[in-house]
């Protein structure tokens, strides 16, 4: 195997881990407010039906987004939509935990901030799943050895596959 080869193997295989670490962060941002919601229910002083709410406004946000986010990563292409959607995850994490800070005199406020970053913590999670470069230069890109590497929606799969079995 000439070094050029070498060197093209090596950069597929960090491509995979690095899309499989994608998949993973994506599922934590899904998952961690349902366990800290315990500790933020008192702090923030909202309710279970409001927390119950506020979880819905991610999956609102996700689905309502799935056709206009998959155009958006066809327009502009998988490496814009996996950049952009990983800094509004930063922002949406940042901001979560900036919300008692910002609303601590209102608690409609912390509902409704709550709300709202989730809703768009969904549509940006949803941004680069449909997106047919990302799935098409992902089986594209990532050939390793003699074989294929299954799709996106599988290296989507493995990353949360492997939060559930390390995750308490």
């Amino acid at each position: 195997m000439s070094s050029h080869e070498e060197f093209a193997r090596t950069k597929r295989l960090w491509m995979l881990a690095a899309l499989a670490g994608f998949a993973l962060v994506s599922y934590m941002a899904r998952a961690n407010i349902s366990i800290a919601s315990e500790l933020m229910m008192p702090a923030l002083g909202l309710t279970k039906v409001q927390m119950g709410q506020i979880f819905t406004s991610f999956l609102l946000g996700y689905s309502l987004f799935q056709i206009p986010g998959g155009a958006l990563g066809d327009r502009i292409g998988a490496r814009l939509t996996l950049g952009f959607s990983a800094i509004i995850w930063a922002l949406c994490t940042l901001l979560t935990g900036l919300v008692p800070l910002l609303s601590s005199a209102r608690l409609l406020a912390s509902f409704l901030a709550l709300f709202v970053i989730r809703m768009i913590l969904g549509i940006s999670d949803d941004l680069p799943r449909f997106s047919q470069p990302t799935i098409a230069g992902v089986s594209r890109f990532c050939v390793v050895g003699e074989y294929i590497s299954p799709p996106s929606s599988g290296l989507w799969r493995c990353g949360k596959r492997t939060l559930l079995s390390t995750s308490p």
